[in-house]
């Protein structure tokens, strides 16, 4: 900076050039060329110093703007990330708070009574159950809930505090009292059938909760499976899935009411014949086999189904609501009925169907009197798939109707 300001006082001051003294004069310095006789700094030489002053100010001053306008950016973005830093915290401290609110929730879930752990403990404890082989005492009490039940609902028991309930393979010997509300796995003779019962008793000794029995042929083929809920001795629903013939099995889905026992039955064709690889006295809970998982994995053939009231093992409604739907082996329908049952036929004074003709190859639309399942006066008359989508528009159906 002191060369310019050198530079700048020559436009107001003379300045004295002194030379140095030197023999020989023509060593002087290049610098007397640029001054003029009187010894004064030449106005050429001015003008470049200004100029050369006033762009170095100019650049300083862009270069101060610049930095100025450059830190206030800075600055202002600088604020902003703080003010979002400051949202993201308040974000973060609630997230971290409903987290700590969920994995409390969770650890109780966990550990606490009834929870995870005590699950895991129950479920280990039935995978390690050993199968008690009943006692006499308790196979009639058992054979009351195990396969297809009957339309009453109430289901006694003979069961006291004394009662036997059997004994198991390493010969240990279990007493009534001493498995009150313990799922037990029971295993007996029937007959010609093996059955294994998955189930509990209350303090009164009768059945309670849900109870699931197995039952196989003597070969080691299936038989049937029964799935029911309890309360106090009373049943409250069943499904079940039963052999009816070598190539026949019936599904069943139903409510216990008083008398009678309302729901679904669907007639299957279906072969199964594999052999379980277990024994009555080796045989664990994973052994047990369940109705719909066991139907899901099987390649069944609805030929049947049927929605209302049963009573005495049979088909009995007098709702006029109830259907049946019997299926051609392409998964169509052949026939459709909706009306009364009585012992398991048609019978009905004002009751519809709709059946497929194979003679005519058409449907046809029956209405009035049936008896002894049929109806009185049948129709010729052919029907379209509108007409029957128009007929059945106001019956809410819960199975696939697939025309022809």
């Amino acid at each position: 900076m002191g060369c310019f300001k050198l530079n700048t006082k020559a436009n107001t001051e003379e300045v004295i050039y002194m030379r140095k003294y030197n023999k020989d004069k023509k060593k002087a310095t290049k610098k007397e060329k640029n001054r003029t006789k009187d010894g004064k700094v030449s106005k050429q030489v001015i003008q470049i110093s200004l100029g050369g002053v006033i762009t170095v100010i100019v650049t300083i001053a862009g270069a101060v703007v610049g930095a100025t306008w450059l830190v206030a950016n800075n600055l202002g973005e600088l604020r902003s990330d703080i003010v979002a830093l400051d949202k993201d915290i308040d974000t973060i401290n609630t997230e971290i708070s409903e987290m700590s609110s969920e994995i409390s929730v969770m650890s109780d879930y966990l550990y606490n009574d009834g929870g995870v752990q005590d699950q895991l403990g129950d479920i280990n404890k039935l995978l390690g159950m050993n199968p008690i082989n009943a006692s006499l005492d308790i196979t009639s009490s058992i054979g009351k809930v195990s396969m297809q039940p009957n339309d009453i609902g109430y289901v006694t028991s003979s069961i006291t505090s004394e009662t036997c309930i059997g004994t198991d393979s390493d010969g240990n010997v279990y007493i009534a009292e001493d498995l009150i509300n313990e799922t037990i796995l029971l295993t007996y003779f029937e007959d010609d059938k093996e059955v294994y019962f998955l189930g509990q008793y209350n303090e009164n000794y009768k059945w309670n909760g849900y109870c699931v029995t197995n039952a196989y042929n003597l070969d080691g083929t299936l038989y049937g499976i029964c799935e029911s809920n309890f309360d106090n001795g009373k049943r409250l629903d069943y499904k079940s899935f039963c052999y009816l013939n070598k190539t026949e099995w019936i599904y069943s889905d139903k409510i216990c009411n008083e008398d009678e026992n309302s729901g679904i039955n669907i007639l299957y064709s279906f072969n199964y014949e594999k052999i379980k690889n277990f024994t009555n006295t080796n045989a664990r809970i994973t052994d047990i086999l369940y109705v719909d998982k066991f139907i899901e994995t099987s390649e069944a053939n609805m030929l049947k189904y049927y929605s209302g009231n049963t009573f005495d093992g049979k088909y009995n409604d007098d709702s006029g609501n109830a259907y049946e739907v019997v299926y051609n082996d392409d998964g169509t329908v052949k026939m459709l009925y909706v009306g009364e049952f009585v012992n398991g036929t048609f019978c009905d004074d004002d009751a519809w169907s709709i059946v497929y003709s194979e003679n005519y190859e058409f449907y046809v639309h029956n209405t009035g009197k049936f008896e002894n399942g049929k109806a009185v006066n049948k129709s010729t008359e052919p029907i379209s798939i509108d007409e029957i989508n128009e007929i059945i528009s106001s019956y809410n159906f819960d199975c696939e109707l697939k025309w022809k």
